[in-house]
């Protein structure tokens, strides 16, 4: 008796299937070469690194990479987050809550690794987050941070120094009390 093919459903389901299995090879493999939080900790008070990665933003890969430099006069808060940590989802909430209260501050968003084509934008749109998504495929540009768990945020002032690193899920208190420092330090106001 000839064999049957898979049904439609059958097969999506394999393919979601694959598709977490090497999410989460991916997330092994980036874990066990990543940083420690040690060295994490001694980006504090160092320069901040430049970096140009692909982005995607409204459900379609943006046309040109985008590129971060560091020493821009506005402090910057890159959001380090997974597309399958539900503590980045939360924290994501957040930070983008807090944020939106300077206008003086530049947020980046960055999944890494980044796993599915257009997963993180989706993530961004439930959210109500219209910023665009930096994607850090092989994880190069976390590991240049130090970031070894997610969620992670890193400011950076307008100088282009590394002030702070959070490392999981940040209160919002802290989170503005660190933002509101470094606008300090610029000379510069909240919204």
């Amino acid at each position: 008796m000839p064999k049957s093919l898979p049904t439609a459903s059958q097969a999506l389901r394999g393919g979601m299937l694959a598709s977490a299995l090497l999410a989460v090879v991916l997330l092994i493999a980036f874990r066990a070469t990543a940083p420690s939080a040690t060295l994490t900790q001694q980006r504090i008070n160092q320069p901040a690194t430049a970096f140009t990665l692909p982005a995607e933003q409204a459900g379609a890969r943006l046309p040109v990479p985008a590129t971060f430099a560091p020493a821009t006069g506005k402090p910057t808060l890159l959001v380090f987050f997974y597309t399958l940590c539900t503590h980045c989802l939360l924290q994501m909430q957040s930070t983008h809550a807090v944020t939106t209260g300077f206008r003086d501050l530049h947020t980046v968003y960055i999944d890494s690794p980044s796993e599915l084509p257009n997963l993180p934008d989706l993530m961004m749109q439930r959210l109500g987050i219209t910023d665009p998504v930096l994607l850090d495929a092989d994880g190069r540009v976390a590991a240049r941070y130090g970031i070894a768990y997610y969620p992670s945020l890193v400011l950076i002032d307008g100088r282009g120094i590394v002030r702070a690193i959070w490392t999981g899920e940040t209160d919002a208190a802290t989170l503005h009390a660190g933002i509101a420092r470094a606008l300090a330090t610029n000379g510069n106001g909240s919204g």
